[in-house]
């Protein structure tokens, strides 16, 4: 950092800039949730009384003075909610860009030239709108992908796991057999966590068990076959699509042949890449999903091990082969 930036932390006005800054985006930030809250307890919970929005947000104001919120910071945001409060679209605010204003106010109150404020705005506001598009997007892929597999599932839009590097989407795999206690698994994304933890940025999910619950519910509720851990059939998706369909098929094999080991290549890597990953896997068989595939409802299958031609069946009379080999 250049001598003069050391200096500016220096300055008293710089400072005391800085510190209405923190308070006027906070201010902002509180609007915004409190807005998004009623709206969406109003939608969902049948909340009728939206006044609550005003109380609930002066309240937590009032407190704010205990931590010595700048008087003309409080009386501009008691009259910007109010002005804001007037245009609430209640029933549809928290389906929108809830939080839209929270990010302009970085680049409104900050201490930066009015120059760079005008180009890091449309930055911002394009960014985020993209952002958000694209979470939606990718959510509605994953719910689209628990529906072809036949896993049931409910969207909780209160969740919220306990520790604070989740992104996106967290969920929880609850029973009814345990009592109160019916979390048994729970995670979620954590896209930036390894970044955070200094090393390269890596996307990435995943999930805790806890073992004591695990033990309880298999006592109350399991008979176990382990089974065959080998891998016994790779399927080569090349598209989206077919990892879809890839999915409700291993669910429905796997009733059928409990046993089965199936390996699903979720990558869209090119095909030649997929089989090579599907020999090293030691599978049986490989199961190709392309676009042909999916127009005519069928799947292509390769014997790994024997090395014969490639045969295309329909997937009830793969399904009747399938038995038969692991029968």
């Amino acid at each position: 950092m250049g001598a003069k930036y050391v200096l500016m932390f220096e300055d008293e006005i710089f400072l005391s800039s800085i510190n209405k800054a923190k308070w006027n985006i906070y201010t902002v930030a509180l609007q915004d949730l409190s807005f998004y809250s009623i709206s969406y307890l109003k939608e969902n919970y049948n909340l009728h009384d939206i006044s609550k929005a005003r109380e609930i947000y002066l309240n937590i104001l009032d407190d704010e003075k205990k931590n010595n919120i700048p008087n003309e910071v409080y009386k501009k945001a008691s009259s910007d909610f109010d002005d804001r409060n007037k245009n609430i679209d209640w029933e549809n605010y928290y389906k929108s860009l809830p939080f839209n204003t929270s990010a302009l106010a970085l680049y409104e109150y900050s201490p930066i030239a009015e120059e760079l404020k005008t180009l890091d705005r449309k930055i911002v506001l394009n960014s985020m709108i993209l952002k958000w598009d694209n979470i939606q997007k990718e959510f509605k892929e994953l719910t689209l992908l628990l529906k072809s597999a036949g896993i049931e599932f409910t969207i909780n839009q209160r969740l919220v796991r306990g520790l604070d590097y989740y992104n996106q989407t967290v969920y929880e795999w609850k029973t009814d057999e345990l009592g109160a206690q019916d979390t048994v698994c729970g995670g979620g994304r954590y896209d930036n966590l390894v970044e955070e933890l200094g090393g390269k940025s890596c996307p990435a999910t995943g999930f805790s068990i806890g073992m004591e619950r695990l033990i309880l519910l298999m006592k109350e509720t399991l008979e176990l076959n382990v089974g065959n851990k080998n891998v016994d059939i790779f399927f080569v998706c090349l598209s989206k699509e077919s990892i879809q369909k890839a999915i409700m098929y291993s669910e429905s094999l796997r009733e059928k042949v409990s046993e089965l080991g199936i390996r699903i290549n979720m990558g869209l890597e090119g095909a030649g890449s997929q089989f090579k990953k599907a020999d090293k896997s030691g599978a049986m068989f490989a199961f190709i999903l392309g676009d042909d595939e999916l127009k005519n409802n069928t799947i292509s299958m390769k014997d790994l091990r024997s090395k014969s031609d490639q045969e295309t069946l329909s997937y009830k009379d793969l399904e009747k082969r399938i038995k038969e080999t692991y029968k």
